[in-house]
């Protein structure tokens, strides 16, 4: 007599952010990251799939420019807009779809990109004095760039999303 399967609870921490090859994927998770969403309930569904992977032949599979135009969806402000249509706006399959839009999300990402940069070399020039011009390049100091990132693009949305 076989015994009938059970299922099982798995306790697998969430995979570090980042570390996939699979390009869909990528862009995902850093659209989970970019928005504080929680990445084990976060699910990457089929809509979500298809529009990032719609997103990415749009873009000749450019995986870095629609991983930067979630940076700056993450940046839109939205802090007036009704909570409904905030949560529309920032659902990825949403703001993918388009070319429009992730053109539009690319020139908000561009302004969060400046903005990171000057407020680093701030931080640099009166942490360090003067003449230090690259910052360190090892994972502690890339995961707190992405953190600040993040944090910026907050800031700018004007609510959590």
């Amino acid at each position: 007599m076989t015994m009938p399967q059970q299922l099982r609870l798995v306790n697998t921490p969430a995979p570090a952010h980042n570390l996939t090859t699979d390009p869909v994927r990528r862009v995902f998770e850093h659209w989970v990251f970019m928005f504080g969403r929680c990445a084990k309930r976060t699910k990457l569904d089929h809509e979500r799939r298809l529009a990032i992977a719609g997103a990415l032949a749009m873009y000749d599979q450019d995986v870095e420019t629609i991983m930067q135009a979630v940076e700056g969806m993450a940046a839109v402000p939205l802090g007036d807009k009704p909570q409904s249509m905030r949560d529309a706006m920032i659902e990825v399959s949403w703001f993918l779809a388009k070319a429009a839009r992730i053109e539009r999300a690319l020139r908000y990402a561009d302004d969060l990109r400046a903005m990171a940069a000057r407020s680093d070399a701030a931080a640099l020039r009166v942490a360090s004095g003067p003449g230090l011009d690259v910052a360190p390049a090892d994972p502690a100091a890339a995961a707190a760039a992405r953190d600040k990132l993040r944090a910026l693009a907050e800031q700018c949305r004007g609510a959590r999303g």
